[in-house]
């Protein structure tokens, strides 16, 4: 009998063990879960809500505009085209100013027509020059192959002179 009452009274021990680590998870887990819940409902609700960027907006009206922007940048145009102007030619006269707006077709600048026309006789000159001596290398270049073809043709003359002598000496 004391082993039955024994045993009883260990599983009794034993059942109230188990409901004491039950009563403790559940106050953990029951905590746990309620604020859960709460984070869950509160960024749903947040997320839910269309809270836009607000917009500003003025009555429709006819008139002049009075506003003007200042700002500073580069300006580049899509196509660009560079002149050069002889080395020695002076500039007459600068047609715009700082500031000014030009279209196509506008003059810039003005150079000084003598100087201009010194220049161009001075690149016709320097042209003439260049040719004449570029004709004068071409001309020697064809005198020195012309003696080349020569002594090749002579290094065969000479070889088979050098061979009979070879064959004489022998």
């Amino acid at each position: 009998m004391k082993k039955n009452q024994s045993l009883e009274n260990d599983t009794a021990q034993k059942v109230k063990k188990q409901k004491k680590h039950k009563r403790k998870w559940l106050k953990v887990a029951i905590p746990v879960t309620i604020a859960l819940v709460v984070v869950i409902l509160v960024v749903a609700v947040q997320g839910s809500s269309n809270t836009g960027i607000p917009v500003y907006t003025a009555k429709v009206q006819t008139g002049n505009i009075v506003r003007e922007l200042s700002t500073s940048g580069n300006i580049t145009a899509e196509n660009t085209k560079t002149f050069f102007s002889p080395a020695a030619s002076k500039i007459a006269e600068v047609e715009v100013q700082k500031g000014d707006v030009v279209k196509k077709g506008d003059m810039l600048i003005c150079f000084d027509e003598e100087a201009v026309a010194f220049a161009k006789k001075q690149n016709e000159l320097d042209s003439a020059i260049s040719s004449a001596n570029y004709n004068a290398n071409v001309q020697d270049n064809n005198e020195q192959n012309q003696k080349l073809a020569e002594a090749e043709a002579e290094i065969a003359t000479y070889q088979a002179t050098v061979d009979n002598y070879h064959q004489y000496i022998n």
